[in-house]
């Protein structure tokens, strides 16, 4: 743990100081200014209650959340958690003597606003509509180029992978090319200690349903995950049948492209799955499909809470369920104008370019296939391919990208051990 006691003392000795050049000059005292609320402090360096809002804030806005005390006080614990670890991360790159320029992440936030297919400025202002300051996104933003950092210096170096190991996978690898593969995201909750276990999965059961009930997946991951690949929506990419741990492969061999699993109890903490497709080990990436597409439009009558979801996504499929062709979208289109094709008439669209949203609900629906509800602002949508082009199978993956794969696991694995033994370390006080 940290030795706080000789800053303590120094700040102690000039509050004493402070007192007594206040006594002997009265004349000199003005109204204070009022003191901002500390919630933690982390080592020698506060987490202000401005701090925790502006990030509740934005975790409200990711998960779809509405603003009420009580979604408030269920969100609290693990969001500060995030900020906590953010500010062990910082200082250890302090600690590192390694900086982060403003430009460096002015740059991370533009890729952050052009994958939601914004400008920066409207990403401000989004922000700033939903009563989140920008501060908050960058001092996260911050956090996250500063902990890159920090691995490439500190942890990159520390992880090895045999030429042995790499044949060893290779040979289970191509044998099992035939097998199914998955493309998958994760969110991943770490549990420290078993005193901890209960909360955490209390707050994944939270986030799960919200999931269910519409919330945008990737934008949950980047708020909370606590995986290498949080900053990118949780992606993992492709992994092939057997490569996950146990409990995780299990669960991914269950379920169906498009949804979303329980909480699963791994090792070290909670993973929530989003299974985005499985097939073919050497299908091509179904983010590279183009496809053509018609949408259908259910508008909401008035602003829908939690509690209505459930029933307007069942009303959204019984609609659904009886549109059979994209032909007859365009029959409805006609008798109530909502209805028809997703942009101009014919055209022909990358999966990838698509808002995320919408990609994870139509990147593998066959022709005519229509999808699962999608809520947005006006109203549920449903989607319909029309037309489908699939990129060329893949070719088998070589030694190089085995080892590779190898190598960015355990890199993750040390980034978790890494950080929790920054936490047990530190000189951690939470106030709230």
């Amino acid at each position: 743990m940290t030795n706080l006691r000789p800053s303590l003392l120094r700040t102690s000795a000039c509050a004493a100081l402070a007192a007594v050049v206040l006594m002997l000059h009265p004349s000199s005292v003005h109204a204070a200014d009022p003191v901002e609320k500390i919630v933690a402090v982390v080592n020698d360096e506060a987490i202000s209650e401005d701090d925790l809002n502006g990030r509740i804030k934005l975790a409200m806005l990711a998960g779809s959340y509405p603003d009420t005390p009580e979604v408030r006080e269920k969100l609290m614990p693990q969001v500060l958690r995030s900020l906590i670890d953010d500010q062990l991360r910082i200082q250890e790159a302090k600690r590192l003597k390694l900086t982060v320029d403003k430009e460096e992440v002015q740059n991370e936030l533009k890729q952050t606003a052009e994958s939601n297919h914004q400008t920066l400025d409207q990403f401000k202002e989004l922000l700033a509509k939903q009563g989140v300051p920008f501060s908050t996104m960058e001092k996260q933003t911050n956090a996250q180029v500063a902990w890159r950092k920090v691995v490439q210096k500190e942890i990159r170096h520390r992880v090895e992978v045999t030429d042995e190991e790499i044949d060893a996978a290779y040979s289970k690898m191509m044998a099992s090319v035939n097998k199914q593969q998955y493309l998958v995201a994760e969110i991943f909750l770490s549990v420290d200690s078993p005193s901890d276990d209960a909360r955490v999965k209390a707050f994944a059961d939270n986030l799960e349903d919200q999931l269910q009930h519409g919330a945008n997946f990737a934008k949950l991951a980047q708020q909370f995950s606590q995986a290498a690949g949080a900053a990118q929506g949780g992606d993992l990419g492709t992994v092939q049948d057997g490569e996950l741990p146990d409990e995780i492969d299990q669960t991914i061999r269950k379920m169906a492209p498009g949804t979303i699993s329980q909480p699963v109890r791994s090792q070290a903490g909670y993973n929530i799955v989003l299974l985005r497709a499985k097939g073919d080990a050497l299908a091509g990436d179904p983010n590279l499909a183009e496809i053509h597409l018609k949408n259908v439009l259910i508008p909401f009558t008035k602003q829908p809470t939690k509690e209505d979801l459930p029933r307007l996504v069942q009303e959204a499929q019984q609609i659904g369920a009886t549109l059979s062709n994209c032909a007859a979208i365009d029959a409805k289109g006609k008798r109530d104008g909502l209805g028809g094709d997703l942009g101009p008439p014919g055209q022909m669209v990358k999966v990838s370019s698509l808002p995320r949203g919408i990609a994870a609900a139509v990147g593998t629906l066959a022709v005519n296939q229509i999808s699962q509800p999608v809520p947005t602002n006006d109203g549920m949508m449903l989607f319909m391919v029309c037309a489908r082009k699939d990129p060329p199978k893949r070719e088998p993956p070589t030694k190089e990208q085995v080892g590779t794969q190898i190598f960015l696991d355990r890199l993750d694995m040390q980034q978790q051990r890494y950080l929790s033994d920054l936490r047990s370390s530190g000189f951690v006080d939470v106030r709230v």
